[in-house]
C-alpha cells in the first residue's frame, strides 16, 4: 500500500516506474485477473444466465398474453358482428312472425264472421219455416173450425142432418166467400 502512496510524492516518475508502480506484482495482477474473470463467471451463470431467462420467461409471457389478448378481441369483435345479425334476424322473424299472427287473427275474424252470417241466415229460414208451418196449421186449424162451425149452422138452419156430400159441397162454398172476402181487403 505504501507504494501507491509513493506516487504522489515529488519523484520524478519514468516509465519503469510508472509500470512498477501501476503493476507492482505481476502475479497479483494475473490473480486479481483470474478472480475477476472467476467471478464475471460466476455471476454469469449464476445471476445474468437465470435473470435472461427469467426475463425472456416473462417477455414470452407477456407476448403470449397480448397475443391471446388480440385472438380474444378479434373474437369478441366477430361473436359481436354474428350477435348484432342473429339480433336482426331475431327482430324480422319477430315482425313476420306478428306479421303473420295479425292475418291469421284477421282471417280468424273474417271465418267467425261468415259462419256466424251463415248460422244466423240458416236460423232464419229454420224459423222462417217454422212459422210458415205455423201459419198453414193454423190456417187448418181455423179451416176445420169454420167447418165445424158452418155444420152447425147448416144443420140449424135446415132442419135435419147433412150427408157429407152435401157438408163439403157447403164448407168449400163457405171457404170460397171467406177467401174472396179477405181478398177484397
Amino acid at each position: 500500500m505504501s507504494s501507491l502512496y509513493s506516487f504522489t510524492s515529488s519523484s520524478p516518475i519514468t516509465n519503469e516506474g510508472f509500470l512498477e508502480k501501476l503493476f507492482p506484482n505481476p502475479w497479483d495482477f494475473v490473480a486479481t485477473f483470474l478472480a475477476f474473470i472467476v467471478l464475471l463467471v460466476i455471476v454469469f451463470f449464476f445471476a445474468y444466465k437465470p435473470v435472461k431467462k427469467l426475463l425472456k420467461k416473462r417477455g414470452d409471457y407477456v407476448e403470449e398474453n397480448i397475443s391471446e389478448a388480440k385472438k380474444k378481441n378479434d373474437e369478441a369483435d366477430s361473436n359481436i358482428v354474428l350477435a348484432k345479425k342473429e339480433l336482426k334476424n331475431a327482430r324480422q322473424e319477430a315482425v313476420t312472425i306478428v306479421n303473420n299472427a295479425q292475418d291469421d287473427a284477421t282471417n280468424i275474424i273474417n271465418k267467425a264472421k261468415i259462419d256466424a252470417e251463415k248460422a244466423a241466415t240458416l236460423e232464419y229460414e229454420k224459423k222462417k219455416e217454422l212459422l210458415a208451418q205455423d201459419v198453414e196449421k193454423m190456417k187448418d186449424d181455423i179451416h176445420q173450425e169454420m167447418v165445424d162451425i158452418a155444420l152447425l149452422v147448416s144443420q140449424e138452419v135446415i132442419g135435419r142432418e147433412i150427408d157429407e156430400k152435401d157438408q163439403a159441397r157447403l164448407v168449400d162454398e163457405m171457404v170460397t166467400r171467406l177467401e174472396k172476402g179477405n181478398d177484397d181487403e
